[in-house]
């Protein structure tokens, strides 16, 4: 049916979003996070591909039971284990909340190598796969 009168609508900016802190988590502003696939809690140090996805970058820090602001997509400046002026392209992994690397392994995936720097600094473009993968209430 088509509108008929102004309908006002209320939006969130287009790159944040917000998870619940697991017990016993904190987590620091500029932490990468992940969220448990089966309840989407948040949670961050050590993400296996088999049980979490890639949520985002926190902007702020928080504790357990408290909700966390992300940013869910953007480039950021980062170390990447293994990167070279080569990489550019190749997709870029988590294996703990502030280390990055470009081996899978059981690694989970956060976006690719934008831009080479100097090193194995990269430019890295990261995209949260958590409004993919689960339904989080």
């Amino acid at each position: 049916m088509a509108l008929t009168a102004d309908t006002p609508r209320v939006y969130e900016l287009g790159d944040i979003n917000e998870f619940t802190v697991d017990t016993g988590v904190t987590i620091y502003e500029g932490a990468f996070v992940f969220v448990e696939k089966s309840d989407g809690v948040a949670v961050v140090a050590n993400p296996a591909i088999s049980t979490h996805v890639f949520a985002g970058i926190a902007i702020e820090g928080a504790t357990a039971g408290n909700r966390v602001r992300l940013k869910d997509r953007g480039k950021v400046v980062m170390a990447v284990t293994g990167a070279s002026a080569a990489s550019v392209g190749a997709i870029v992994y988590a294996s703990a909340d502030d280390t990055l690397t470009l081996t899978a392994s059981t690694n989970v995936p956060v976006g690719y190598v934008s831009r080479h720097v100097s090193s194995t600094t990269c430019i890295v473009e990261f995209r949260a796969t958590a409004e993919r993968d689960i339904a989080v209430a």
